[in-house]
């Protein structure tokens, strides 16, 4: 029941309580969430909630905690490094 773009109006802890209550029930080793830095809020704080949701406490499954950035469309090309096997 978390609205879209709505995020900043909720409490980190009821974020944080609704994603207690998703990784209890699947017991994941990995997670992947939005990156700290991402332009968008509700990504931030998803992000935020996630590292307190998986914080080191007994029978805690999570062991490994992976984020991401989401790139946009702005209508501004993004020329992203590639990888060759020289550079790699």
């Amino acid at each position: 029941n978390l609205r879209d773009n709505q995020l900043d109006q909720v409490s980190l802890l009821k974020i944080t309580k609704s994603l207690e209550a998703i990784i209890n029930k699947l017991n994941p080793e990995v997670i992947y969430t939005h990156s700290e830095s991402d332009l968008n809020i509700d990504h931030q704080i998803v992000h935020r909630a996630v590292m307190t949701a998986c914080r080191p406490l007994p029978g805690q499954t999570v062991k490994e905690i992976y984020s991401f950035e989401v790139i946009i469309d702005i209508g501004v090309p993004v020329v992203l490094p590639s990888k060759t096997p020289d550079n790699i």
